[in-house]
């Protein structure tokens, strides 16, 4: 699997998992929040796994900071009209509003909060494409985002140039898969092992470092 959370390490012994911590995008962008002393957010995320463990890291880290979570919501991918909770989260005064939503969704609620005249901090996930910025024009300026550094991975990304012909979209998340295969292969070649053990003692050296998997079968 080309992610790490917790509700991944929790999910049996026989499940291996590559990729950076989900849960650390919402937590640094919490203590980002009130490095900026932000005291007072608003929560809105999409009833999407991902979008639920980001944000619900974020909540947990801002309180531990001590800021104050004074408001939350949970929708449907149908809901594409964001006003109610802005207007709300305007009332209730906060100083920002973390939003991690899937792509395509970004930019509408960019677009609104400017709309209702918001002077808050905005700040989504490492959803953020260029696209979403590009579709929300000015309205998206001054929004914080999570992503995930590739300045390790030049060497994937030649590679997939050379294999495909083109840049990957985004050279981490190939990296997860490409080193998981790797990783599949290295301990498809022990002898005497099962498939769980070989995986567990197998390290190999991927593009952004050396890769293992840890206690709970995960390798970030």
């Amino acid at each position: 699997m080309g992610a790490n959370n917790d509700v991944i390490a929790n999910s049996g012994n026989y499940v291996f998992s590559t990729g950076y911590l989900t849960e650390d995008a919402g937590e640094d962008m919490a203590r980002l929040a009130r490095s900026k002393d932000v005291s007072r957010v608003a929560v809105i995320t999409q009833q999407d796994e991902w979008s639920n463990i980001i944000g619900n890291a974020f909540s947990a880290e801002f309180e531990k900071q001590g800021g104050e979570v004074v408001l939350t919501d949970d929708v449907n991918f149908d809901v594409i009209d964001f006003r109610t909770f802005l207007t709300k989260a305007k009332n209730e005064n906060v100083e920002g509003i973390y939003f991690p939503f899937i792509p395509g969704y970004i930019a509408p609620f960019a677009k609104q909060a400017n709309e209702l005249g918001l002077d808050v901090m905005l700040m989504t996930g490492d959803s953020m494409s260029q696209g979403e910025i590009d579709d929300a024009g000015e309205a998206i300026n001054g929004t914080y985002f999570t992503s995930v550094d590739t300045d390790n991975l030049t060497g994937l990304i030649t590679r997939y140039n050379e294999v495909y012909g083109e840049d990957p979209a985004d050279p981490a998340f190939v990296s997860f898969g490409y080193h998981g295969v790797q990783m599949a292969i290295e301990a498809a070649q022990k002898d005497g092992l099962s498939n769980k053990d070989s995986l567990e003692t197998t390290s190999i050296k991927g593009f952004d470092g050396n890769i293992s998997f840890n206690d709970n079968n995960q390798a970030e």
